[in-house]
């Protein structure tokens, strides 16, 4: 390996950290909104019907604490946002206090990274509403409801 090679390496290690982390920030938010529509659709539907046969009382037999580990889920996936959302606005913002310095010359990428960063807030905070907004659902649906004319 020569010298030359060497010297680099720091830069191209520290680029794909920041690859990594502009990856994590745009994934996040959907990441965390499609794991509580899993996880909160799958308990749901298994507590209110175990064997293909409707329960009618809500809660059923068993799972009084049906609501509190969906809001545990929604409590995690909403943390899973959040994060993306911190770590997409963190990147924004060093990105954009670096190209307001006078005489800076915009490298290769940087724009681009700019605008990764801020599609991560936008698609994050996008995604944390969703998931908010889904958690506070399940206070006002009751368990295993049903229509009767």
């Amino acid at each position: 390996m020569s010298p030359a090679a060497t010297a680099g390496d720091p830069p191209r290690q520290e680029r794909a950290a920041q690859i990594a982390a502009l990856l994590f920030g745009l994934a996040a938010g959907p990441a965390g909104w499609i794991a509580q529509l899993l996880l909160d659709y799958g308990l749901a539907s298994y507590a209110c019907y175990p064997d293909g046969q409707p329960h009618l009382v809500a809660p059923p037999p068993g799972w009084d604490q049906e609501k509190l580990a969906l809001f545990l889920i929604a409590a995690v996936c909403l943390l899973l946002a959040l994060a993306g959302l911190a770590t997409s606005w963190r990147l924004w913002r060093r990105d954009r206090t670096l190209m307001e310095r006078p005489h800076h010359v915009v490298e290769v990428g940087e724009g681009r990274s700019s605008f990764l960063a801020l599609c991560g807030v936008l698609t994050s905070a996008g995604f944390a509403f969703a998931i908010a907004v889904s958690a506070a659902s399940i206070s006002v649906v009751p368990a295993c409801w049903t229509f009767r004319p």
